[in-house]
């Protein structure tokens, strides 16, 4: 069984996983120990390819407490076909439209500061635009 601090280390090294179920092959980022859609307990864990492509995204101009605006969300739909969120870097907010849609990125993490609301300093997923569009 892959516990999220597991899942953390694996970022840290630059390593990112995904739980495969061997029933149906859904895909899941960050692993799970159930499948979301069958509910099946036989899942395995793997690395997965780190890249994916903008499905939607939003602009953030009023950030949470410790956190400054403005700054971009984007859903990313990675290779297994798992969607996952982060933070999307190198895209100044008040450029960003439609144009990114659809644009393929490279995924990474970075280091999130602990808040009022965290457990902690955590490694979160974020996003770079690729160099071939």
């Amino acid at each position: 069984m892959t516990t999220f601090v597991d899942y953390q280390k694996a970022l840290a090294e630059g390593r990112l996983l995904c739980s495969s179920c061997k029933n149906c092959n859904e895909c899941a980022i960050p692993p799970r120990i159930v499948c979301r859609n069958c509910q099946g307990r036989d899942l395995v864990v793997e690395e997965t390819e780190k890249r994916g492509v903008i499905r939607t995204f939003t602009v953030i101009r009023i950030a949470p407490l410790g956190f400054e605006a403005p700054y971009i969300v984007a859903m990313v739909e990675t290779g297994c076909g798992a969607w996952v969120m982060g933070n999307l870097l190198g895209v100044e907010p008040d450029s960003a439209d439609m144009d990114l849609m659809g644009k393929t990125v490279s995924i990474t993490s970075r280091i999130t500061p602990a808040d009022t609301y965290s457990i902690g300093e955590i490694h979160t997923l974020a996003f770079e635009l690729s160099e071939h569009q």
